[in-house]
């Protein structure tokens, strides 16, 4: 296959689903190492519709759904091993916007919510095979702000919230329609650009954009930078990721900026950047994921190997391909019932354990 991955997905039988860019699916089977390749067969209508994956689910039901980068979506149910392709053929109106998948999101009730790259957000029934498509409308403003659908969130609440590159909405279910919040104390292009979205301990939506950390109240509809870098460098930084842990301090992972933990109750703020003469520091700036296991420890995927946090030090442990990693860029962490953390990566996937802090390195072929 490829060792490209670009997410790695557990279903409710513990398997291992594996996206790469053009070397298809892989499903791999823990207990004897193996992978189970799904590639697309021109002749054959019921194989994975394309061999560029980009993001996969499982909803309520155990259906698995494959988001394609630029061939729609699959539907595919273990048991019968065949894929059913959702796209936007031309001529018929019920069919999926655009073929390019950015977000898949499955709320309380059990609606499938697919964001996409340019045709806006679909609202997916599975029934019938069909559906609703939420697209701007240029005279109006109670439609969606923009037709590239970045994110999909569904607050404390059930209130549907929905991030774009250009600005955030919220869903009115009842009336079928947006209302739309812009920041517009900075240009559009820029903080209005979200990548993540996520609700810290007070209810309030924090969205990391491309223009830094903003926080939304919901009662007021406004928009504030959260107060913790007075020199507003952060302000003008991509987001990359965002995390509240459990003890409540508030992450945030920067594309060139490195790593924040904010303390929401006393606004404080450490700012952990990569320091070459620091064996205990960050091992780079550019922070791509971050993840807290079972046992309360904080990973940093980065894109020069992995870092565990170590909070009565307030340093870092450095795993990079010196320790046994096959690449230090990570994309991805996933914990299993046995504690091993999985790591998707730009060349192949690795099971370490942290006990241990041994690395077991598989390639997709």
């Amino acid at each position: 296959s490829s060792n490209e991955i670009k997410d790695i997905f557990e279903d409710n039988d513990k398997n291992l689903w594996i996206a790469t860019i053009q070397g298809g699916l892989n499903l791999f089977d823990r207990k004897t190492g193996r992978f189970q390749h799904y590639n697309n067969d021109p002749n054959d209508p019921s194989s994975l519709s394309s061999n560029s994956v980009r993001t996969i689910y499982q909803d309520q039901t155990g259906v698995m759904w494959i988001g394609m980068d630029g061939s729609g979506i699959d539907s595919f149910v273990k048991n019968q091993q065949k894929f059913q392709l959702y796209d936007n053929r031309i001529g018929n109106l019920y069919n999926l916007s655009n073929n390019t998948i950015l977000a898949i999101f499955e709320d309380a009730d059990g609606t499938l919510w697919l964001g996409t790259e340019g045709g806006g957000l679909n609202k997916f029934n599975r029934k019938r095979g069909i559906c609703t498509h939420y697209i701007t409308e240029k005279d109006n403003p109670n439609s969606i702000s923009s037709d590239q659908v970045t994110c999909v969130y569904e607050d404390r609440e059930g209130i549907l919230w929905i991030g774009t590159k250009e600005g955030l909405n919220k869903f009115d279910r009842q009336h079928q329609s947006f209302e739309r919040f812009y920041n517009k104390d900075t240009p559009i292009t820029a903080n209005n650009i979200i990548n993540v979205i996520i609700e810290d301990r007070d209810g309030n939506l924090m969205l990391g954009t491309n223009n830094g950390v903003e926080k939304f109240d919901r009662q007021t509809g406004e928009f504030s930078y959260l107060d913790y870098d007075k020199s507003g460098i952060l302000n003008n930084e991509v987001v990359l990721t965002l995390l509240t842990d459990r003890s409540e301090l508030f992450w945030i992972g920067y594309l060139r900026s490195g790593l924040v933990a904010y303390n929401q109750v006393s606004r404080e703020y450490i700012l952990y950047r990569s320091d070459p003469e620091k064996s205990n520091s960050l091992s780079n700036n550019f922070v791509q994921y971050l993840y807290q296991d079972g046992h309360d420890y904080l990973w940093i995927a980065t894109r020069k190997g992995l870092n565990k946090f170590d909070r009565s030090t307030s340093g870092f442990i450095q795993y990079t391909k010196t320790e046994g990693l096959p690449s230090n860029v990570i994309v991805g962490i996933l914990e299993d019932d046995d504690g091993n953390l999985w790591l998707s990566m730009t060349n192949g996937l690795s099971k370490f354990n942290p006990k241990e802090e041994t690395f077991t390195n598989y390639n997709i072929d």
